[in-house]
């Protein structure tokens, strides 16, 4: 017992605990600052203009291949989607009503997955895109 309680109170942790106190209460006091400056920098700016970016990872919940279908044109078109997901490929009849309009694409044509219709009101209005090849390479 006197053993323990001799390295709680001994002068060298006495002096290790008094650091990371100190640099804590320093780095409290640097952050609320920055925060006070930010707060008196933008006090009687009007935000008019809210734009929020909103990013979806599904880790295993969604069935990537058969969210955005290649139709036709570059490296993979819809012959070459249709012979890589055999079984469970979109048939082309059914995406039609969801093809979306070509954007930063190269010509490119694509559709969404049948049961994604309100997302292509979204792309059609311009408040959704796209980002594929996106990831680690691991």
């Amino acid at each position: 017992m006197n053993d323990n309680l001799e390295r709680l109170f001994s002068r060298r942790s006495f002096l290790r605990r008094g650091s990371c106190a100190a640099l804590g209460l320093a780095g409290l006091s640097s952050q609320l600052f920055t925060s006070r400056a930010m707060a008196a920098a933008l006090e009687g700016v009007a935000f008019n203009d809210y734009r929020a970016l909103v990013c979806v990872f599904l880790f295993g919940g969604n069935d990537s291949g058969n969210t955005l279908i290649p139709l036709d044109g570059g490296q993979q078109n819809y012959a070459d989607y249709a012979i890589e997901r055999a079984g469970l490929a979109i048939p082309r009849s059914q995406l039609a009503a969801t093809t979306i309009a070509p954007v930063n694409t190269r010509g490119r044509r694509f559709a969404l997955h049948p049961s994604l219709k309100g997302m292509k009101r979204l792309f059609d209005s311009g408040n959704v895109a796209a980002v594929a090849n996106v990831g680690t390479l691991l």
